[in-house]
């Protein structure tokens, strides 16, 4: 993840609430990150999703990454991908890029 000082304030706080025992908490703060995020949540976000085991949470990060837009995300997605203790959900992650508006090839 980037240093903490490179991320925003706000962001910071939104990546502290995704770690709320609340699913509810973490499904409001995941729409709020679809608004106000950058590339800098998207490994907190996977990290909510592999700690996770409640449908709603899980499939609010499933559609977070199925809607990514912003080009800035790309890299961080193939590097997520690549790496190997992500090999359990590296499925998801494949089938995100298929689903998002971003260009991987």
């Amino acid at each position: 993840m980037a240093s903490e000082s490179k991320i925003p304030k706000k962001t910071q706080s939104l990546i502290e609430k995704l770690r709320s025992t609340e699913s509810k908490i973490v499904v409001q703060t995941i729409r709020l990150l679809e608004a106000e995020g950058d590339e800098h949540i998207l490994r907190p976000l996977l990290d909510t999703y592999k700690a996770n085991t409640v449908e709603a949470t899980r499939n609010a990060v499933v559609e977070f990454f199925n809607k990514l837009s912003d080009s800035r995300a790309i890299n961080e997605m193939i590097q997520m991908i690549r790496e190997e203790e992500n090999a359990d959900v590296r499925k998801m992650l494949i089938a995100s890029c298929w689903q998002n508006k971003l260009d991987f090839t």
